[in-house]
């Protein structure tokens, strides 16, 4: 999965709710594939809009663009938000639908479901209460959709603003965990049913102090051992001191196991090929690296290996680029197999990056995974400035704000989704958003038949948006 990095206030004047859906025809019975959503094989794309529509701003939707053998194909797409037939609510201003992402396989039906947060949902007397909805797979795509049961929820409480998805207890069953506040996570146990039914709801208290709030939630079997495991980073306000914690799963619930290097944002995928998940984790904010720093920590049976790991940043020797204040180096983070080779390599979104003479033009660097886990050997970096990329450098872009890895086309490669949620429309006098999918090859990601997708590719228009401030698949 990956997640959302960065969220910009956005207004949404004018859209259309209606518009035409084609998705790819899918297979007699569903892949059982993760990320693909219609069951037809191939692995799908889902972008979170947490911005307006049909006039309410910032109410927020989602937009699935669907796999095909030729990868991600703009023109089999759903948006999807709260006036659309079978999604529980109705889009308000300032719901931010769409602003957090997970995905499962929630009912065991062999498609994959989509859990959307909207941290902004009022529910009865309790502004600002948040919900969280599952939007459901099918052979016709993503349709309709179940609320999840938060009981812990009070005004305020910003329930969906963190999301994470996975088996944590190894029940055969997914879960989704949500971030609640006071610094408490509640899971609840799958299977998860269309009509609301689940299984046994679990809390879990973190050790953070008072004020201290969730920033990121990331899911992944980092053990071995078929179960989840979970990352929760936290931090204190927006720029104070991070926190960072790795809890594993287990058949009776999520354990504290290990404190983690401070960082706000991580992805998780094993670098070295040794069987076991490593963990990246970004902290954006790091001001010795002045701009920002990446630090490796890697899995083993017992949760961490500690006779390993490595951190990097822009004055690392070949990595490209140079540390300056305010780069966000590690602001976005995603792992895949991007050449093929069998180990996983490390995308790392810079959107914060000056390129040239315009500031926050934004970047990423890939850092291929080893047989000693991640290498500067063959790193490369891509701005809106590379040959053929689409588009051009401007100020404010934020390229590389939100980042997914998956093979979207079954070629055995992973394809890189990223956006750039400050890219300006034609005119310039908004600033929608795009996402650019940029494939996989022998030699890794290639901005050869690169491709954006912008609001009007999905159906919107080119007004005051967010598009592509949360990416999974």
């Amino acid at each position: 999965m990956r997640k959302r990095t960065l969220v910009l206030a956005a207004a949404l004047t004018t859209g259309l709710l209606a518009l035409p859906v084609t998705t790819t025809a899918a297979s007699a019975a569903p892949s059982g594939l993760q990320g693909d959503f219609n069951g037809d094989g191939y692995r799908d794309l889902a972008i979170g809009v947490p911005a307006g529509i049909s006039g309410a701003t910032d109410a927020g939707y989602v937009t699935v663009v669907y796999g095909t053998s030729a990868g991600i194909d703009p023109a089999k797409h759903k948006m999807i938000s709260q006036n659309s037939s079978g999604v529980p609510g109705s889009s308000e201003g300032g719901d931010s639908f769409g602003a957090e992402l997970a995905t499962a396989d929630f009912d065991k039906d062999g498609y994959t479901d989509l859990a959307v947060g909207a941290p902004g949902e009022d529910v009865g007397p309790n502004s600002d209460q948040g919900s969280v909805t599952i939007l459901w797979g099918g052979s016709a795509g993503v349709s309709g959709g179940t609320t999840v049961s938060v009981p812990k929820a009070f005004d305020g409480s910003m329930i969906g603003s963190e999301l994470a998805a996975g088996d944590f207890d190894g029940d055969g069953s997914a879960d989704v965990v949500v971030s609640t506040p006071q610094s408490d996570l509640q899971i609840q146990h799958g299977p998860i049913g269309r009509s609301g039914g689940a299984g046994a709801t679990e809390t879990v208290h973190i050790p953070a102090e008072t004020g201290t709030f969730v920033r990121n939630l990331t899911a992944g079997d980092v053990t071995g051992d078929k179960k989840a495991d979970l990352v929760i980073q936290a931090r204190k306000d927006d720029e104070g001191q991070s926190q960072a914690w790795l809890y594993t799963g287990s058949a009776t619930g999520l354990v504290k196991s290990w404190q983690l290097p401070d960082s706000d944002e991580a992805a998780i995928g094993d670098l070295d090929k040794d069987g076991y998940r490593d963990i990246a984790l970004g902290d954006s904010y790091e001001t010795t690296a002045m701009g920002g720093r990446v630090t490796i920590v890697h899995g083993a049976s017992s949760g961490i290996d500690t006779t390993k790991g490595v951190s990097f940043h822009q004055s690392t020797p070949g990595v490209p680029g140079s540390a300056e204040p305010g780069d966000m180096f590690g602001g976005a983070l995603a792992i895949g197999d991007t050449n093929g080779d069998g180990y996983g390599d490390l995308v790392i979104g810079s959107p914060g990056e000056d390129i040239g003479t315009k500031p926050d033009a934004g970047c990423f660097v890939v850092l291929r995974g080893s047989a000693s886990g991640v290498t500067t050997t063959g790193a490369k970096s891509f701005s809106q400035d590379s040959t053929g990329i689409p588009g051009s450098v401007e100020k404010g872009d934020l390229f590389g704000s939100a980042l997914q890895l998956s093979d979207t086309n079954k070629d055995g490669r992973a394809d890189l989704a990223v956006s750039a949620i400050g890219e300006a429309a034609p005119q310039e006098s908004v600033r929608s958003g795009a996402v650019w999918r940029i494939r996989g090859s022998s030699t890794g990601p290639t901005a050869t038949g690169s491709m954006a997708i912008s609001p009007d590719d999905a159906g919107r228009p080119w007004d005051d948006e967010t598009f592509g401030a949360a990416l999974t698949g």
